[in-house]
Parts: structure tokens; C-alpha cells; sequence
């Protein structure tokens, strides 16, 4: 569904948004507006055809990660292919992919029966892995000798933290028009109450914007503290 579906319809409409910024997003919309850590585009050039996993705990933007490297993967004229493995599957569906990029998000769920299967594909067919895990797979390439980058994301910088949350702000902004914004005190209440836990910042945010966001002002750290005070 295009973000502007909702149209003047929106409760945030007076304050710029075609709907809240920080609601739920389909995956072309995220893949379109996630942000890269420069840490993994670093390893996204032509050149480089090396593996690479992306550690984290849940909610520091692995999966976000993956969405990008997605995007990134498209404007290399490349064929990227995701998959997400589900709580409770531990195989992977997906056909043979040549040298494409594939991308698997929670592999630490594959077996190890699967995961020989990656390395299959890897070693066989030169496809490239990005894998989101929460457990270190170095071991299982080490074993293959295959090289392997690793990505940690258990702490988010201070401009990228910051570009996320303001990247969904222009994105669901109506064009060319004035729009509530984050001030700079905001964004330091965001990062020291919620860290790098990026799903509960925007889970938060989802409730603040939907309750008191209605003018086309920047947003101070004064409201925010008042909002987290009432939150359960």
C-alpha cells in the first residue's frame, strides 16, 4: 500500500504526515527507507564478494539491515533474494541462486543440516550470504575456509540512531510542506531511554505520535519525558 493512502484522512495530517511515521511498514517500504550502517556498507562494493553476518540483539536492526542491503544489492543491478526463517522452521526455501545475494534473516534457526546447504551454495555456486543471526557463525566458515565479514550491532551510533528515526519522518511527510520534526534534545532523550533498542524507540513513538502529534513543530525532549512517564 503506497504511504499515501491514507490521504487527508490522517489525525496527523495538520502536522504534515500522511499517517505515522512510525506504524508498520510493508517490505518495499521498508527496504526503500532502511538505513545502512557503515560498518556493512563498507563491504558492498562491487569488488567484494565475501560473506557477511550481521549480530545483534533483537530489536538493534538486523533485519532493517538486511532490507538494505536488499536496496543496495537492486542498485548494483544485482538479484538479491530474502528469506526469513520463522520461530519454530529451521530450513530454508529457497531455489538455487547462482551469484546472487542471499539474504537470511534469523539464521541461527537453520540446522546444521541447513547450514551445510548455504555453504553449498556458496562454495558450488558463488552465491554471496548476508546473514542476521543472534549466534556467531565464524566457526561454521572457518570449517568450510571460507572468509566471512562480521557486522556487531550491539550498539548504534549516534547518527545512525538518529537518521532512522528521522529518515521515517521525511518519508511519510507530505511533500514540500512543513512537517513535525525531532529537536536536538529529543533525539538525546530517545537515545538514552531506550539505548539501542530501536523497536521499542519506534514502538513509542508510535503510540506518542498517534496521541499528540498535531502541528507541524519540532518535537522537545520536554513532551517526549511526559509521554514516557504515562507509558506502562
Amino acid at each position: 500500500m503506497s504511504r499515501f493512502g491514507v490521504g487527508l484522512s490522517s489525525p496527523l495530517r495538520d502536522a504534515g504526515f500522511v499517517g505515522n511515521p512510525f506504524r508498520a511498514l510493508s517490505e518495499a517500504e521498508w527496504e526503500e527507507m532502511s538505513v545502512t550502517p557503515v560498518a556493512v556498507s563498507a563491504f558492498l562494493g562491487r569488488g567484494d564478494t565475501t560473506s557477511v553476518q550481521i549480530l545483534g540483539p533483537a530489536g538493534h536492526g538486523k533485519s532493517s539491515t538486511l532490507r538494505a542491503v536488499m536496496r543496495e544489492a537492486r542498485q548494483l543491478q544485482g538479484c538479491p533474494q530474502y528469506e526469513y526463517i520463522p520461530n519454530g522452521t529451521s530450513v530454508f526455501v529457497t531455489g538455487l541462486l547462482g551469484d546472487c545475494w542471499f539474504c537470511v534473516d534469523e539464521a541461527q534457526r537453520l540446522s546444521n543440516r541447513e547450514r551445510e546447504r548455504l555453504i553449498h551454495l556458496r562454495l558450488q555456486h558463488g552465491t554471496r550470504l548476508f546473514l542476521a543471526s543472534h549466534e556467531d557463525l565464524t566457526t561454521l566458515f572457518r570449517t568450510n575456509n571460507l572468509p566471512l565479514h562480521t557486522v556487531t550491532l550491539n550498539t548504534i551510533g549516534e547518527s545512525h540512531f538518529d537518521a532512522i528515526l528521522e529518515n521515517r519522518l521525511t518519508y511519510f511527510a507530505f511533500p514540500g510542506e512543513p512537517h513535525a520534526t525531532f529537536s536536538r534534545d529529543a533525539l538525546v532523550f530517545l537515545r538514552e531511554r531506550f539505548g539501542s533498542d530501536l523497536r521499542q524507540a519506534e514502538r513509542f513513538l508510535f503510540d506518542f505520535f498517534q496521541t499528540s502529534v498535531r502541528v507541524p513543530e519540532p518535537i522537545v525532549a520536554r513532551q517526549l519525558r511526559r509521554e514516557s512517564r504515562s507509558s506502562p
